[in-house]
């Protein structure tokens, strides 16, 4: 918890390590649907296919980065992989919304940052978009945050 800002300890209720090879920012997002930790590659392959398939949007998005994000994505074998194979965080968070149709929440003590959907959602998704919390713990490490509710009063907005 000495990760996250004191302000938001009372609203995760628990914390979910993955494991430690590399791919564990892709393991949070694999686990978070429910798919479990070994659906990693999946995931990779599913963002590589959302950034191909709106070039125009991920292009004007990510500037001079988007050779990088696809670099991140494509892995030439399963295993142990290095940092340039990282999940990167702002340049996935949108990719991930998106292709997911979810509501991204990352924490961690230097940046916290929410991505919401650009594309249209189709109508069985208008009311309620689930919500997706990952953390950045050392410098080097994500796992999957589970958050409680956020009520705000109008005097707090």
């Amino acid at each position: 918890m000495f990760q996250f800002l004191d302000s938001l300890h009372p609203y995760i209720n628990d914390i979910v390590d993955v494991g430690d090879d590399g791919n564990c920012g892709f393991w949070v997002i694999a686990t978070l649907l429910g798919w479990g930790e070994k659906s990693w590659p999946l995931i990779r392959t599913h963002l590589d296919t959302q950034v191909h398939q709106h070039p125009q949007l991920f292009s004007n998005l990510f500037y001079d980065t988007v050779s990088i994000v696809k670099n991140v994505l494509r892995v030439e074998h399963l295993g142990m992989q290095g940092i340039d194979k990282w999940t990167r965080i702002p340049d996935m968070g949108y990719p991930i919304a998106c292709r997911y149709i979810v509501v991204f929440v990352s924490l961690s003590k230097r940046l916290n940052i929410t991505f919401s959907p650009f594309t249209l959602a189709s109508p069985m998704y208008t009311s309620m978009h689930k919500i997706i919390d990952v953390g950045f713990v050392n410098n080097n490490h994500w796992d999957q945050r589970l958050l409680g509710s956020v009520h705000l009063k109008a005097s707090d907005r």
